[in-house]
């Protein structure tokens, strides 16, 4: 079983290598660009665990209401995306 560090360790590498949405990965001064936002989706998960449509909401309003990236459908896919993997890890913790 994961630690709550390892937990948010892993969330935090996923947003960065598998969803990074600023494109900022391979910059150096910014890997933790996304780590506020683990930290909250750990805290979500953990208040109700596995509510997808809770997860959507959240990425969601990052991506658009606090990062003020443009809407558009390919975003849409990858915040579906990080989701579902998000939703697996949380399901394989215990």
């Amino acid at each position: 079983m994961m630690n709550h560090e390892d937990i948010i360790r892993n969330v935090r590498n996923m947003l960065l290598n598998e969803w990074d949405p600023l494109g900022v990965r391979d910059e150096p001064t910014a890997q933790d660009e996304y780590n506020l936002y683990a930290d909250e989706i750990v805290a979500l998960m953990q208040d109700a665990p596995l509510n997808e449509s809770g997860l959507l909401d959240y990425l969601n309003w990052v991506l658009y209401g606090h990062i003020g990236l443009s809407q558009n459908s390919e975003q849409d896919k990858n915040i579906k995306s990080i989701c579902a993997k998000l939703i697996f890890l949380f399901k394989n913790i215990e």
